[in-house]
Parts: structure tokens; C-alpha cells; sequence
């Protein structure tokens, strides 16, 4: 009888042990499942790629985007373009500046931008926007419907919409929002 009871003592033992360490692979799963599910349909990091958006952002820096799908996108937002078609650059970090059913000119003799007549207000720019690309200087363009006029904080060191290469950005091919930049730890901040 001692005996039996020593064994099954010993197996009660087993048995909790057992059912610990599948609650906890059990708790694993879930979480590493959630941070997957997160990180496919609404957060991403990325890294950026040259100086376009000095001095907001800075080659390396690595940021933290949220996917436009509880949101839409506006002017002033820090966004990612996918699809680029500039070589070497699948991503793009960029501005927006306009959107669609709105006008822009670029006044380069000034370097001004002005958004349906009115002169932006633009304190986040590194120097003035002197770099035309290939818009013509001083003529309003229409930003069709659905798309997206975004240029680099660094206007002068920057291809964006100005470039027949980049031009307007489609709804679709913005992955997201910029929100925050999480490395190096020395620059990490929210950006609005």
C-alpha cells in the first residue's frame, strides 16, 4: 500500500509538471502568434535608406510605421511608398504634401511650396525647396484622385514626386504611417 501511494505521489508529481510546461508552450504560442498577426497587418519596421528626410529622419535610423487600415492618409504624414521605382530603393520614406483633388506649385526662385494657393508652413524642411526635378517652376499640377504628392525633408537631396520616376504615389502603394523612430536608442521618439 506505502508503495502505491509513493507512485502515485510521484506520478501526481509528473503529471502537474507536465501540465506546467504545456501552459507555458501554450502561452508561448499565443504570444508569438499575436506579435505575427501584429507585425503582418499593422505595424512594421524599416529602415531607412539615404538622407532625403534630414534632419526629421537620418540614414539608419530604424522606424516604426502603423499600416493605414484604421486610418487614412494626410498632408504632413511621414510615409513609406511601396513599389518604388527607383533602383535599389523597394521602399521609399517621404512627405506627404498633397493630396488627391488638391493643387501644388513649387515656386523654386523662392523655394516655396503652396497647397491650393496657400504657402506652406513647413518648419520640419532642412533648407528651402530650390530643386525642381521635373516640374516646371510656378505652375500649379492637379494631384489626381487617389494619390499622393510626398517629397523628402531635404528637398534638395531628395527624389520624390517631383521626378517623373517617383511621381504621384497611388493610394496602394502606401504602406503606412511613420510613427515613431525605435532605433538607435540615442534618437528614439514619437514623431508627432
Amino acid at each position: 500500500m506505502v508503495a502505491d501511494d509513493r507512485v502515485r505521489s510521484s506520478r501526481s508529481g509528473l503529471d502537474k509538471g507536465i501540465y506546467i510546461l504545456f501552459e507555458i508552450l501554450e502561452v508561448a504560442i499565443l504570444s508569438l502568434t499575436s506579435v505575427f498577426l501584429v507585425s503582418v497587418f499593422l505595424y512594421k519596421q524599416v529602415t531607412v535608406n539615404g538622407d532625403s528626410m534630414f534632419p526629421t529622419l537620418h540614414d539608419k535610423d530604424r522606424v516604426l510605421l502603423m499600416k493605414y487600415i484604421l486610418s487614412q492618409p494626410k498632408n504632413g504624414d511621414i510615409v513609406v511608398v511601396t513599389n518604388a521605382r527607383i533602383p535599389g530603393h523597394e521602399n521609399l520614406i517621404k512627405r506627404i504634401i498633397a493630396s488627391g483633388g488638391q493643387k501644388i506649385r513649387v515656386d523654386a526662385k523662392k523655394g516655396e511650396v503652396y497647397v491650393d494657393g496657400v504657402l506652406q508652413n513647413e518648419p520640419y524642411i532642412k533648407e528651402p525647396t530650390k530643386t525642381l526635378m521635373d516640374l516646371k517652376n510656378n505652375v500649379e499640377v492637379l494631384i489626381p484622385p487617389d494619390c499622393y504628392f510626398v517629397m523628402g525633408d531635404a528637398r534638395n537631396d531628395s527624389t520624390d514626386s517631383r521626378a517623373a520616376i517617383v511621381g504621384f504615389v497611388s493610394r496602394k502603394n502606401l504602406l503606412g504611417k511613420v510613427y515613431y523612430i525605435v532605433m538607435p536608442f540615442s534618437r528614439f521618439r514619437w514623431l508627432y
